[in-house]
């Protein structure tokens, strides 16, 4: 692989929040993501909240002054009995509320039964608006 160069244009508001790293082979989305009604969540024993899913991930929210979780992490949907490993993939300000900030996260190295709980969760979930289903991110 080749040596790539980033330049940044400008100064962010919170440099911490930018862009966590830059991947060659960016994953292709496989699944379209769907919005949902905030479900609560634990994320190595804290709490956050997922608001949007896939059959391969989903986006968390959490507080700004929250550390981001590590690059593998845990997560448990209470209300529903799941219980998953994740990596993170990417963190960003939602431009809405800067309170919060948004990580993206793929389901990582789960035994089958989990992944079947995961996928039934994303099946039967309820989604957000006319159609809440998104193809980008």
């Amino acid at each position: 692989m080749r040596p790539r160069s980033v330049v940044v244009v400008g100064a962010s508001p919170n440099p911490s929040f930018v862009s966590m790293a830059l991947m060659d082979d960016k994953p292709v989305r496989r699944s379209p993501r769907k919005e949902v009604p905030r479900f609560d969540a634990i994320v190595n024993s804290e709490p956050a909240a997922i608001v949007d899913v896939s059959a391969e991930g989903f986006r968390l929210e959490l507080p700004r002054a929250r550390r981001l979780p590590p690059p593998f992490f845990g997560v448990r949907i209470p209300l529903v009995g799941v219980a998953i490993i994740a990596s993170r993939r990417w963190a960003m300000s939602p431009s809405k509320d800067p309170s919060k900030v948004w990580c993206g996260a793929a389901l990582s190295s789960n035994p089958s039964r989990a992944e079947a709980a995961w996928r039934s969760f994303v099946d039967t979930v309820p989604i957000v608006g006319k159609s809440g289903v998104r193809t980008n991110h």
